[in-house]
């Protein structure tokens, strides 16, 4: 298992970055992948697809993704844009 802790922003102006160094650390990471986002400040809907593509890029490597410490922010995102159901959110591993 690996735990990838993201920090400061998800937004339009950094996932792109993101991604490349994310799906390597996926691929090397094992069967199961942990990522942390206590240290998210900032998300915006781009940042919200970052974790959807993120999740759709661990099935298709047969690995298993959990989000830890999701940002209040990002739930009430999900719950707008009506995705809410895609993500593995419950109370637990809400933060902020």
């Amino acid at each position: 298992m690996s735990v990838i802790a993201l920090h400061d922003d998800l937004t339009f102006a950094t996932v792109a970055e993101l991604s490349t160094h994310i799906h390597e650390m996926l691929e090397t990471g094992g069967d199961h992948c942990v990522v942390d986002l206590a240290q998210v400040h900032r998300a915006d809907s781009a940042g919200l697809a970052f974790l959807l593509e993120l999740m759709r890029h661990a099935d298709s490597h047969g690995q298993s993704i959990r989000f830890q410490n999701i940002p209040k922010q990002f739930v009430r995102l999900a719950t707008f844009c009506g995705v809410d159901n895609l993500l593995p959110i419950n109370g637990e591993h809400i933060n902020g």
